[in-house]
């Protein structure tokens, strides 16, 4: 989704390393974080990139508090884990089934997975 200027409530950086949702035990985060957050994302639990939406105005790096929750709501979704899909260790059967063909698992590695 793309931010939307005309509905949504623009936030610098700054402000975004204090937003209540991302504070922890009272600390702000640092601005390379929120950096890494626009520039390279973070990987999601379905193994997609998400990325904290971003634009420049006026020389600054500038995001809304409802791109910031998209971003949250993102890398939360997909969290929960399916047992019909998992290996004990919390692999996919996608992932189980690379590791084999690269000879880090065992053949029987596969046993028992859906």
């Amino acid at each position: 989704m793309q931010i939307n200027l005309k509905s949504e409530s623009p936030i610098t950086i700054p402000k975004v390393r204090v937003h209540p949702l991302l504070v922890r035990d009272g600390r702000s985060l640092a601005p390379s974080t929120v950096s890494r957050w626009m520039h390279r994302g973070c990987l999601a639990a379905d193994g997609t990139r998400v990325r904290l939406e971003s634009y420049r105005a006026g020389g600054r790096t500038m995001t809304t508090i409802e791109a910031v929750e998209r971003f949250i709501a993102a890398l939360t979704a997909g969290r929960d884990v399916d047992p019909a899909t998992t290996d004990p260790v919390g692999r996919s059967t996608a992932t189980t089934k690379r590791l084999i063909e690269a000879g880090l698992l065992p053949r029987d590695a596969a046993e028992g997975q859906g």
